[in-house]
């Protein structure tokens, strides 16, 4: 993964690249930002170019050093992931005695994907690490939850704090790296709140555009009235509580861009791009004070829904709700 390959963050990767052609990087780094934004792969792709061996230091990914980082087996990185586990002293030891060795290539290079799961005891141990590192040393800790690290470690560390990405962002990733069509791109983007979900892409682009375009049809058909197609629509969602979940959450992110819509904001901060027309319309029909109440009914509806409701009353009454509500304006 070389910083070519990644999509946003454009103004850290510039900040990055010009640590490492003026060797000015500091030894310790914090990524900190939301889960699913790229900071771990961004990680790597320091990891790499700092390693690469091209003359151009640009994260070639195709020279010796570069392919070992992308398997994992590069003898320079240590790469420090427990998943659910906590991070104890056992581990930080076997870091700190690794990292006493000296570099084969550039620098050592210590990667501690989700910080946050340290324990204080190896906290502590690290932070002896960060106060005297070893010559050639970097360490990049990620972390979803900057303020529970100790303030000491943050203290220590160079905090570089990520967004979450655009729409745009989101689309481009999931046109260029998981090779989806524009249209299954445009719906995983309108749920995506910023972030990669891998969880969006194991139900498939093309379901959830399906599921969205159910959705969009849910409300429309509401606002007009018509039971009929409400009853024969809503019928495979009544069975599939996991569908209706899903469903539910794209009914709640229309109405916020109706919402928005109407507030005349500008159709740039709209999560369905790709259908504001039909978002436009279906805004001509209600009022600011509708959207408010829809999208308070929705949430009632989730959490009905969590609590295990009958399914069919819950989403009938939702509909329905949402449909008087428009005549109240």
């Amino acid at each position: 993964m070389s910083f070519k390959r990644i999509i946003g963050h454009e103004q850290i990767i510039a900040m990055l690249q010009k640590g490492v052609e003026g060797n000015s990087l500091p030894n310790a780094y914090i990524f900190s930002g939301p889960e699913g934004v790229g900071k771990m792969l961004t990680a790597l792709a320091l990891a790499m170019t700092i390693q690469c061996l091209d003359p151009a230091r640009d994260g070639c990914g195709s020279c010796p050093s570069c392919l070992k980082i992308a398997s994992g087996n590069h003898p320079d990185l240590m790469i420090i992931d427990k998943g659910e586990e906590k991070i104890k002293i056992e581990d930080i030891r076997e870091c700190r005695a690794w990292l006493s060795y000296k570099p084969y290539g550039e620098k050592r290079i210590v990667i501690v994907n989700q910080a946050e799961t340290i324990t204080t005891q190896a906290g502590n141990a690290f932070l002896k690490t960060l106060e005297e590192p070893p010559e050639n040393t970097l360490i990049i800790m990620v972390t979803t939850n900057l303020h529970s690290l100790l303030p000491t470690i943050i203290s220590r560390c160079r905090i570089v704090r990520f967004n979450r990405l655009s729409y745009s962002d989101v689309e481009n990733i999931a046109i260029k790296e998981y090779n989806l069509g524009e249209k299954e791109a445009a719906a995983i983007a309108s749920l995506s709140n910023g972030s990669i979900n891998p969880n969006a892409f194991a139900v498939g682009g093309g379901k959830l555009a399906m599921e969205r375009e159910l959705s969009l049809n849910l409300l429309k058909e509401s606002l007009s009235g018509n039971l009929e197609y409400i009853l024969t629509a809503t019928a495979p969602l009544v069975s599939d509580r996991g569908k209706l979940s899903v469903c539910l959450d794209f009914i709640s992110n229309i109405i916020r861009d109706i919402a928005l819509i109407v507030s005349g904001e500008s159709d740039k901060i709209v999560s369905n791009r790709d259908i504001i027309d039909s978002l436009s319309e279906m805004s001509d029909r209600v009022s600011l004070k509708w959207a408010v109440a829809a999208f308070d009914m929705v949430k009632e509806a989730k959490q009905a829904l969590n609590r295990n409701a009958n399914s069919r009353l819950l989403l009938e009454e939702l509909l329905i709700g949402i449909r008087y509500a428009a005549k109240r304006g």
